[in-house]
C-alpha cells in the first residue's frame, strides 16, 4: 500500500507542480524582460526560464515544506498587488462614473 501511495504523490506531483513552476518561470520572464532588453531575444527567454525552473524544482525536490512555503510566497506576491488594486479602485471610487 505504501508503493502504492508513493507512485500517487509522485503522479500528483508531475502533474500539478511542474506546470505551475513552467508557467512561474515564463511568467517571470516576460514580466522581467521589459526590464532587462536581452530576455526578449528567444534563447536567452529560454535560458534564463530554464534556470528558473531547475531552481524551483530544486527546491521542491530538497523539501517538502519548502516547496510549499515558496508557493505561499509566491500566492501572496501575486494576489498582494490585486488587493492593493482593488483597495485603490474603492477609494477613488465615484458614484457618477457609474452611469453612462
Amino acid at each position: 500500500m505504501a508503493a502504492l501511495k508513493r507512485e500517487l504523490d509522485i503522479t500528483v506531483f508531475w502533474t500539478s507542480d511542474t506546470p505551475s513552476i513552467t508557467i512561474i518561470a515564463l511568467s517571470a520572464v516576460s514580466a522581467l524582460s521589459v526590464f532587462w532588453g536581452p530576455l526578449e531575444a528567444l534563447i536567452y527567454t529560454k535560458l534564463f526560464a530554464s534556470l528558473i525552473v531547475i531552481f524551483l524544482t530544486c527546491i521542491h525536490y530538497r523539501s517538502v515544506r519548502k516547496g510549499g512555503g515558496l508557493q505561499i510566497v509566491l500566492t501572496v506576491a501575486k494576489l498582494s498587488p490585486l488587493i492593493l488594486l482593488c483597495i485603490l479602485g474603492f477609494a477613488y471610487f465615484q458614484t457618477e462614473n457609474l452611469f453612462f
